[in-house]
């Protein structure tokens, strides 16, 4: 699992009192949203018990859509069944056990039979959610709206199943319109503030988190995403607050260590941040993020080796983590390792050689989830220096200059390079 934060929607489906999900968080913390499919009523607590969970990362937007399942009530508009039921004549998706397509088939021949109604789509559209099938979850809970427009729980859904598909304005529209039918639908709130978060909308987002919140104190992923959307606006005492909270209804959870981690590195609080993410990766050790975000901390520090551990143990969890490549050539140059460090960097500039095919807006987009882009280049170019391929570390080194013009540590090496022309 990785804990950098959720980014996107996520399904709500029945889930055993008491228990917490657990979601897949974003290497990429700039936009992290967790929404929530809803698919319980109050009377049915303990159904089934294997929640549905899919990730859909979009690096380049910084988008990370996340599926889990949580127990909330308030939304309740239609009951929902325990056994599979439904689909109308669409194949099931193939997946080990097979028990996915039983579901399917049983939920397709219930509607195919009119034996169910809406809830053979309610259900069959949370199943396809699960195996991040988006398009026929929004097809089913659009059915389930066309037989009973009032069914909040089908509203927050829709809204889900589009937010999963980057339609997060419509996405917006249906959460007005669960919130409208069941005003004490806190999942509604949560899934409308972490929307507004990801648009950049943070007084919205706090709003939301607000009455969610106020709906559901206990609910630990509100006060963790209220935290980030304050860290977000500068405020991160007032994230930190949030934080702790949500250590204390969950103490499980790596999520709210590794974010707080992130606010007391921001302050220069170099001792503390490592001991949020060792926390954090005592609870989850395959987070790549939480082990990058450490070997920062510890090369602040002063303990290169430290970091480089880290490092190494980062780009065995990811072999596509251009950033945790790109600051282990930078050490390995700099303990003048460059043999090793070229063949770091040269794994990192591999990994982001497609943005040289973007036009200048989608790199201006990629530049701001990813401000490092340009060290790539940089340190490779001082590599190449290093054995003495001049004309080779020059186009590094103008690549690194073209991403970021003003840079006047690129601008000087230029020109050195340059001179040996």
């Amino acid at each position: 699992m990785n804990t950098a934060g959720p980014s996107g929607p996520v399904f709500l489906c029945p889930f055993p009192a008491g228990l917490h999900p657990i979601d897949e968080r974003a290497a990429l913390m700039e936009i992290e949203s967790a929404r929530f499919f809803c698919g319980f009523r109050k009377e049915a607590r303990a159904l089934p018990t294997n929640p549905p969970g899919a990730r859909k990362l979009k690096r380049l937007a910084g988008l990370l859509l996340l599926a889990a399942c949580i127990a909330f009530s308030g939304c309740a508009s239609t009951a929902v069944k325990e056994s599979a039921s439904p689909g109308d004549g669409q194949a099931a998706p193939q997946e080990g056990s097979g028990q996915v397509a039983k579901k399917v088939n049983a939920y397709t021949e219930a509607i195919i039979n009119e034996k169910s109604g809406a809830d053979a789509y309610f259900q069959r559209g949370l199943t396809w959610g699960g195996q991040g099938m988006y398009d026929r979850a929004w097809n089913d809970f659009s059915k389930v709206l066309e037989i009973n427009p009032r069914d909040a729980r089908a509203h927050v859904n829709a809204g889900v199943a589009l937010g999963m598909k980057g339609e997060h304005e419509t996405s917006l529209v249906e959460y007005d319109r669960a919130i409208l039918i069941a005003p004490d639908c806190a999942i509604g709130y949560y899934n409308r503030g972490i929307t507004r978060q990801e648009l950049g909308d943070l007084a919205g987002a706090l709003a939301d988190l607000d009455k969610a919140i106020e709906l559901s104190p206990a609910y630990s992923l509100a006060h963790l995403h209220r935290g980030m959307a304050y860290w977000k606006k500068g405020e991160g005492e007032t994230a930190l607050k949030d934080f702790n909270r949500a250590m204390e209804l969950d103490p499980a959870d790596p999520r709210p260590y590794f974010h707080r981690g992130l606010v007391r590195a921001g302050g220069g609080r170099w001792d503390e941040a490592i001991a949020d993410y060792t926390r954090a990766i005592e609870h989850d050790s395959r987070d790549t993020e939480a082990f990058l975000r450490r070997a920062e901390a510890l090369y602040r520090k002063g303990d290169r080796e430290g970091a480089l551990k880290d490092l190494d143990r980062a780009v065995d969890l990811d072999s596509r983590s251009a950033e945790a490549f790109l600051r282990r050539g930078q050490i390995q140059l700099e303990i003048q390792d460059s043999s090793k460090a070229l063949a770091s960097l040269s794994k990192a500039s591999d990994l982001v050689r497609l943005t040289r095919f973007l036009d200048r807006e989608r790199l201006d987009k990629f530049l701001e989830v990813n401000p490092w882009l340009p060290e790539v280049y940089y340190f490779k170019a001082k590599a190449w220096k290093d054995k003495g391929r001049y004309e080779w570390a020059l186009g590094e080194a103008r690549e690194a200059l073209k991403l970021s013009p003003k840079n006047e540590q690129f601008q000087s090496l230029v020109k050195e390079l340059e001179a040996h022309q």
